[in-house]
């Protein structure tokens, strides 16, 4: 799930608010190995709408429905796009570092298709529409999630 509201103060928490903060700084992305590995992103109002919808239905108790995006994107394609979307920002491949590696789960992506045929859902939001929402609003609301370096130094 990616939009509005995520934490960008550092890495920790997700690679994708990551990497709209390096693009919304014009700083340098880094892509580890050949970039190829494919997640899927859903853009936060679609979430919210899958739950939301979960809720108010009986058809999903008991149930497991995975709530995806609509297709899987490598991560070299998701960084282009960012960088086309945002107007700053640039993309490097680097070696795994050895930590990384160690516990990269390769591929990831959900099979919606039981939510779509249980209530009807699908996301909403193409990725570049997605993406293009977040940066403005980080943009917008840039020094609210990312303190200023003299802020952070009296906290």
């Amino acid at each position: 799930i990616y939009g509005p509201r995520q934490l960008l103060k550092h890495d920790r928490q997700g690679f994708i608010a990551w990497f709209i903060r390096l693009a919304i700084e014009d700083r340098e992305i880094q892509i580890y190995g050949d970039g190829s590995q494919l997640r899927d992103f859903v853009y936060v109002d679609d979430a919210a709408d899958a739950f939301l919808r979960a809720g108010a239905s009986d058809a999903c108790n008991g149930q497991v429905l995975n709530v995806g995006g609509l297709e899987p994107v490598a991560h070299k394609d998701l960084v282009d796009l960012l960088i086309r979307v945002a107007g700053t920002g640039r993309r490097r491949f680097v070696e795994w570092p050895p930590d990384k590696k160690a516990i990269d789960i390769g591929d990831f992506y959900a099979d919606s298709t039981r939510i779509r045929q249980t209530l009807g859902w699908s996301p909403a939001t193409a990725l570049d529409e997605g993406l293009r929402q977040t940066v403005h609003f980080y943009r917008t609301h840039f020094d609210q999630y990312v303190p200023s370096p003299a802020h952070a130094a009296a906290l």
